[in-house]
């Protein structure tokens, strides 16, 4: 089941997204596919299919219709510079580390300091 918080933007802005999101909530999966295409130094594709059914009432439409054991078939695609996108978290988790060993550092010196005082 998916439990993250980006289903309530989602389905604020978008209700078909707000339904797909509930579905999710609870969720018999048939297939379950992850596809990973391209050149890691260059642009992925990473491509996702989901299917199966929502094994809870999902209100639907202004009437709001409850839809029991709706089938769904999501087929998610995204196109990205993954290969720079790690190489990016990578050089921000070492510049994170970097600056975390200076800000321990000075702060150390400080103390030492006001000791000696």
């Amino acid at each position: 089941s998916y439990q993250g918080t980006a289903a309530d933007s989602a389905g604020a802005a978008d209700p078909n997204a707000k339904m797909a999101f509930e579905a999710l909530q609870d969720f018999d999966f048939t297939v379950l596919e992850l596809g990973l295409d391209g050149n890691v130094r260059d642009r992925m594709t990473i491509s996702l299919i989901l299917e199966g059914q929502s094994r809870k009432g999902i209100a639907y439409g202004n009437g709001n219709q409850v839809l029991n054991g709706q089938p769904f078939l999501f087929d998610i695609t995204v196109n990205s510079a993954l290969g720079e996108l790690l190489r990016n978290a990578q050089y921000y988790t070492s510049q994170k580390s970097l600056t975390d060993e200076v800000v321990k550092q000075v702060t150390a010196k400080r103390l030492e300091e006001g000791e000696r005082e």
